[in-house]
């Protein structure tokens, strides 16, 4: 799991190293194949997943070396990683630069200081109202489905016109054979949309006629509190 660890004094006696690849890799243990190589640290000392393996949480140190080995942006502590994206969700810098050299999960403690479990309560949350939202679709209730998405997406779209794309783009596909969540990201902007709180759920799924497809539900935080589908895409 980890490409390269170093001991401080390895550090100083090389001179300045770059933040860059190779130091923390992901490997699919089936394959043997690299799945991601993650660039956020200079050395690192210590790695650990959350207990549901939907974060990765890494220690270490990080430095920008520009031209004429000047090295700027130097600190220590903790990156917080969605491990399937590769996604850098928190940089946490230790108290004055401390050394660091283990990293844990620890519920509340580090949901007061990253608001991570937080985050994820909110995608776990979205996941199920997806859930939902795709099984009422998928029994070709699709006027349904229209009314029980976001205000801002009935706004967008009359339940006429849902329909008339359902019936044209989703009924051919045939019936679902499998789905499964390949990416969950919570995000507070999106392209061509208000800021607000929002789920972007990314699923490899199969269909009677489309075996391989990817398919993309947001979720977005609605007026009443509650989780409802603002956007569906199937390609």
């Amino acid at each position: 799991m980890i490409g390269r660890i170093m001991e401080q004094y390895a550090i100083l006696r090389e001179g300045f190293r770059a933040t860059g690849p190779g130091r923390l890799k992901l490997w699919d243990l089936k394959t043997g194949a690299v799945n991601r190589d993650l660039v956020g640290h200079a050395d690192l000392t210590a790695v650990v997943f959350s207990a549901d393996g939907r974060r990765l949480a890494s220690a270490g140190n990080w430095l920008s070396v520009h031209e004429g080995g000047v090295g700027t942006q130097s600190g220590w502590g903790a990156k917080i990683w969605d491990p399937v994206s590769g996604e850098l969700k928190r940089t946490i810098t230790a108290l004055d630069n401390g050394l660091l050299w283990s990293v844990a999960f620890a519920g509340l403690i580090l949901g007061t200081v990253i608001g991570w479990p937080e985050e994820s309560e909110k995608e776990r949350v979205a996941e199920a109202g997806a859930e939902k939202w795709l099984g009422v679709a998928e029994e070709g209730k699709y006027g349904e489905s229209w009314k029980e998405a976001a205000e801002y997406f009935r706004n967008a779209v009359k339940q006429e016109q849902w329909e008339q794309t359902m019936q044209a783009v989703r009924k051919p596909l045939g019936r679902l054979v499998s789905r499964k969540v390949k990416s969950t990201s919570y995000k507070t902007s999106l392209p061509g949309a208000p800021d607000g709180q929002y789920v972007v759920i990314e699923c490899e799924t199969s269909f009677e006629n489309k075996k391989s497809a990817i398919e993309t539900v947001t979720l977005m935080m609605d007026k009443d509190g509650n989780w409802r589908v603002s956007g569906h895409f199937i390609k």
